[in-house]
């Protein structure tokens, strides 16, 4: 497939989006190439190149479409959460700095607790019951990885059941620490989307 070059409809130039807020992209400026400015984007506006080209049109005050010659990703801005969801779109050849990852905070288990990785790939929990964990990817395919900081409750020997897909070293799954009030940290990942996982005790029995 041959390259294809960002541009607006007319003289190659650069756009600048400086400012984004409930009501769609509210500021952006494009200089041409004869140095004129164009400003006041706003949403229900669009930026088309040729057949060849990238654009974007913004559809709605929270979403666009990203086109190029053969491709089109949905990209979808959340504006109670502040975030940008891509729609699995793939980033290629990208540099992230300065970056942190959800935190989900499941709070007491009881005896049944469910990790989804729409909702972070931090999670805390306290376990206050012989409890089954389930797990879930919360996307279609792909690789996933997730850190599990399980606490014991005051009752020290409860039990844990973990999804039958996971797989542990030697076949064997850890020792974790049982003492009222302690704390292991737990890694898994799926190279599948969740048909298997690899587990294990990362850090082990913090009070």
């Amino acid at each position: 497939m041959s390259q294809t070059k960002a541009q607006l409809v007319a003289p190659v130039g650069i756009l600048t989006v400086t400012g984004i807020s409930a009501s769609g992209i509210v500021t952006a400026s494009s200089y041409r190439g004869d140095g004129s400015q164009l400003t006041g984007i706003v949403a229900g506006a669009t930026l088309a190149g040729s057949a060849n080209t990238e654009r974007l049109v913004l559809t709605s005050q929270t979403s666009g479409t990203m086109t190029s010659a053969a491709t089109t990703s949905n990209l979808t801005y959340n504006t109670s959460l502040n975030t940008f969801d891509l729609n699995g779109t793939t980033l290629d050849k990208s540099v992230l700095r300065n970056y942190t990852e959800g935190v989900s905070a499941l709070g007491n288990t009881g005896t049944a607790a469910t990790i989804n990785l729409a909702n972070g790939n931090v999670f805390t929990a306290t376990l206050t019951g012989n409890c089954t964990f389930t797990f879930t990817t919360g996307v279609t395919s792909g690789a996933a990885s997730f850190t599990l900081i399980l606490a014991n409750d005051g009752t020290a020997g409860r039990s844990i059941i973990w999804p039958p897909a996971v797989k542990w070293p030697n076949n064997s799954t850890p020792v974790r620490t049982t003492t009222a009030n302690a704390t292991d940290i737990w890694s898994f990942f799926t190279p599948d989307n969740g048909t298997t996982w690899y587990g294990n005790i990362a850090l082990y029995n913090f009070t």
